[in-house]
């Protein structure tokens, strides 16, 4: 991965409320992603173990994302399934998967 491959501008909101009432996001960060979807084996790999990404973004490392947020890509608001991690360990980049919110009831 190459800084010039974050090509996508995406917004990470965190949830603001006392937890006792609905969600109130507010933006915690706006950074640059590089974007992919689940396609052939990793879609199906996905599917066997009834994973829920469908949306992988790659961002530059850092510590204070967490599962549980929101991504807003263009118009789409997706939800950190689970904690990024850590590409080879090497704390350079991050992977987030994340799930796309349907609003329409669908």
């Amino acid at each position: 991965m190459q800084a010039g491959d974050l090509n996508t501008r995406i917004t990470i909101q965190h949830d603001t409320s006392d937890g006792t009432t609905t969600p109130s996001w507010a933006t915690f960060c706006i950074i640059m992603a590089n974007k992919k979807g689940l396609t052939g084996k990793t879609f199906y790999q996905a599917a066997a173990v009834q994973a829920e990404s469908d949306i992988i973004y790659t961002i530059r490392y850092r510590k204070d994302i967490t599962a549980g947020m929101q991504i807003i890509d263009c118009n789409s608001t997706l939800t950190i399934k689970a904690p990024p991690v850590d590409v080879n360990n090497r704390k350079q980049w991050l992977e987030i998967h994340a799930k796309e919110v349907l609003t329409n009831g669908g």
